[in-house]
């Protein structure tokens, strides 16, 4: 990454703080860096809800950050204090840091060593799953070591709950039923997670040989398949009745369809009848009589 766009991070009894709001926001947005925040507002003392600067970063999160070249660290002496910006001789946020020393690559390397390999494993994962876009925080609350979000966790719900196992580890079912009776519990999927490491990795290589080892899983409840599948027979039952129903209305239309067109049909005959009727009876009509026969007869006569 270039030098313009490293930040600041101090290192002050054994944690890392971050003062810079603008650094904060950058970590949060771009580098789904979250950490947590300690300050209290001079306003709001007594209360645990809002907290302000400055935000205290977590080893895997400041292990990352020197691993990815993302912040600068100093450390500091006495006493802790941010940036003094207003000073005349700063020419950039950075330049001058007070009570604040920076810190060399060997020192950063001889303040996170000595680790374990189980560290190094915890470390080597939440990495793996930083590098693929989530955003990660602490999971002690659900027994894990990990909360592994896809977006913002102002805006998200936690999706796993990610548990750091070393290779050799052997997981015991009643661990996997504890974290997955947990893990329905708070509506989030278990995900238990390692490293495969071909050498011991060293810090100062910053980077890991191997591969990521990831085991899913969620409760299965017997119960709730067979209730799924009553509800299944009850749908079919359901639906076979209603198959039914629609027959028995498609026959009494056709019925009554039937039973229209035959009337219709004794109309039409009954018109035709009534027709022929009024035929005969005009005809009957227009015959002459006996009497007007013997006049026409009289009067060719004479």
């Amino acid at each position: 990454m270039e030098q313009s766009l490293k930040k600041c991070c101090y290192l002050y009894d054994k944690h890392f703080f971050v003062w810079d709001s603008e650094t904060i926001l950058w970590l949060r947005k771009k580098q789904h860096i979250v950490g947590y925040l300690i300050g209290t507002s001079q306003q709001l003392e007594a209360q645990l809800e809002h907290w302000t600067l400055p935000l205290v970063l977590s080893h895997e999160e400041a292990l990352l950050c020197y691993y990815n070249d993302l912040l600068t660290f100093y450390k500091v002496s006495s006493q802790l204090f941010p940036p003094n910006y207003e000073t005349k001789n700063t020419t950039k946020k950075n330049d001058y840091l007070i009570n604040s020393q920076l810190l060399t690559n060997e020192e950063l390397v001889s303040y996170f060593s000595p680790m374990s390999t189980s560290t190094f494993t915890k470390f080597a994962v939440f990495q793996d799953v930083w590098k693929k876009g989530y955003y990660l925080t602490s999971g002690n609350k659900f027994g894990g070591d990990f909360l592994v979000y896809p977006g913002d966790p102002i805006h998200f719900h936690a999706r796993f709950i990610l548990t750091i196992v070393n290779i050799s580890q052997k997981i015991t079912p009643l661990q996997l039923i504890s974290s997955a009776r947990v893990g329905v519990a708070a509506k989030k999927k278990n995900l238990y997670a390692s490293f495969d490491f071909e050498k011991l990795p060293k810090i100062a290589d910053k980077q890991f040989i191997g591969k990521p080892l990831y085991l899913g899983f969620h409760w299965s409840d017997f119960q709730k398949k067979q209730r799924k599948k009553r509800t299944s027979k009850k749908n079919e039952m359901e639906i076979e009745n209603e198959n039914e129903k629609e027959n028995e209305t498609r026959r009494k239309i056709e019925k009554e369809k039937g039973i229209k067109n035959e009337k219709e049909k004794e109309k039409e005959k009954e018109k035709e009848k009534e027709k022929e009727r009024s035929i005969n009876l005009q005809e009957e009509k227009e015959k002459p009589t006996e009497k007007e026969k013997e006049k026409e007869m009289i009067i060719e006569e004479k």
